[in-house]
């Protein structure tokens, strides 16, 4: 299908950036010659120093998990148009069985109860009800719901996090953040966290996507 290759590919570009190109920035900010005058303005001794103690490539990370899971939500609602024979993003708004453009967004696990009853709230559901396709039955769905879990903290709250997220992600992975050693070093509740992933954990969620898309029918 179009809509499939065509996230597939986006995803591995996504991989390539964060893989290969994002690695060789930081290369190249290390090796950077800071001048005496930047070096007492700025108190660093380089760019990369800079970089990092500014949370440069943590905010980088950020941008790879809200572009991922964007990329997954656009796809999943492209594979939707497709067969559904859609031609536009307006059929697709405009489906009696859509309840909201950003249904696509919603990754609750299909025993979630839909308000509406002719409409369909999460992917999920719809999905099932209008493609008979099971998404929480395809591999690495867990991965994707906890991909979203993490957009919605980078895009709306640049990663502090608050008990909302931290029962949203407890719910789909089953670990309590809370009793994480840097978030209670960090001092929350009575301080403001933000809550990052590393390197490995942007991998896995990558390598997680593009096996999720690739076992759509």
């Amino acid at each position: 299908m179009v809509a499939k290759d065509e996230t597939i590919n986006k995803i591995e570009l996504i991989a390539r950036i964060h893989h290969v190109y994002k690695p060789k920035l930081e290369l190249t900010l290390q090796n950077s010659v800071m001048t005496e005058y930047g070096k007492s303005i700025s108190g660093y001794t380089n760019e990369y120093e800079m970089w990092v103690r500014s949370l440069g490539d943590k905010h980088f990370d950020m941008t790879t998990i809200i572009r991922l899971a964007s990329e997954i939500e656009l796809g999943l609602k492209r594979y939707y148009m497709e067969r559904k024979g859609y031609s536009s993003f307006a059929d697709f708004k405009n489906d009696p069985n859509v309840s909201a453009a950003t249904t696509c967004q919603r990754m609750e696990s299909s025993k979630a109860k839909n308000s509406k009853k002719t409409k369909y709230e999460n992917v999920v559901t719809l999905f099932k009800g209008k493609l008979d396709v099971s998404l929480d039955s395809i591999a690495k769905f867990t991965e994707i719901r906890e991909l979203f879990v993490l957009r919605h903290l980078y895009a709306h709250r640049v990663g502090i996090i608050d008990e909302h997220f931290l029962n949203g992600y407890q719910t789909v992975t089953g670990i309590d953040l809370r009793l994480s050693t840097d978030v209670i070093k960090a001092g929350y509740p009575d301080k403001d966290v933000v809550w990052f992933v590393n390197n490995a954990e942007i991998s896995r969620l990558i390598f997680a996507s593009q096996s999720f898309v690739k076992a759509l029918p």
